[in-house]
């Protein structure tokens, strides 16, 4: 993923001056800034997990900093895409395009919050201990970031099969959460005293859980992009999760 986004960056917000028409440049900085917003995204996610494993404040504080830029690139991104559609009307896949933009920049953002809020764990529990005590964690850590890869992969390869894949594999981060809260509620039942860091763990993996499920969310905007076939089904529960602070 690295690769394409220093080529779209480098190619839509480079120095290079490039004559095009106006619309062309218009959709060119979308594209750009979508690029730089999904790694700013994907960078808060792995740092909030190794600001938990390691104790780490300063880490912990960079993610919590980082939260305003993800907010003003949403927001840059919502008023680029509405400028787009209002100015030059597109047609077909451009269209469609632009009207994702507005959707995966909703869904990057909440990846980011979901950071900013593990994060935040390092100031009010010390969670390193329970992270070197179940190792399945940062299985999960590492296969919700590999899908937030494959996820934004595929959205600039224009690739509209890769969320049958990461849907798939929702399934085993489910298993994993679901064997986790489990592990953690008998180690509860054990030692009451430790119902601060446990709950506070419970927290951090339920909303790493949401992480892979916007990772899904961004995914199945490709198909919409290229076919004009929209997948995104969001049950309830998945949607009072993201409300959570």
């Amino acid at each position: 993923m690295d690769n394409l986004i220093i080529a779209y960056i480098d190619k839509h917000l480079g120095a290079k001056k490039v004559i095009m028409p106006n619309e062309e440049k218009e959709l060119s900085k979308i594209r750009g800034t979508l690029a730089y917003m999904a790694t700013v995204m994907k960078g808060m996610f792995e740092r909030s997990y190794r600001a938990i494993a390691s104790h780490d404040e300063d880490l912990a504080r960079q993610v919590i900093q980082d939260d305003s830029i993800a907010d003003n690139l949403e927001t840059e991104l919502e008023e680029l895409a509405l400028r787009h559609l209002a100015l030059y009307a597109p047609k077909a896949q451009e269209l469609r395009y632009v009207v994702a933009v507005l959707r995966l920049a909703t869904d990057m953002e909440r990846v980011s919050d979901h950071a900013t809020a593990m994060a935040r764990q390092v100031f009010s529990s010390h969670l390193s201990p329970f992270v070197a005590s179940f190792p399945t964690f940062g299985q999960m850590v590492d296969l919700s970031s590999g899908l937030l890869t494959a996820a934004t992969d595929s959205l600039f390869k224009l690739e509209d099969t890769t969320y049958k894949r990461i849907q798939q594999e929702l399934k085993t981060i489910k298993e994993f959460k679901n064997n986790l809260e489990q592990q953690l509620v008998q180690s509860l039942s054990k030692d009451p005293e430790l119902s601060q860091p446990i709950v506070s763990f419970l927290n951090v993996i339920r909303r790493v859980d949401r992480v892979a499920g916007h990772a899904r969310n961004i995914a199945v905007m490709v198909p919409y992009i290229t076919q004009g076939t929209l997948y995104r089904h969001k049950t309830e529960s998945e949607q009072d999760a993201d409300t959570l602070d």
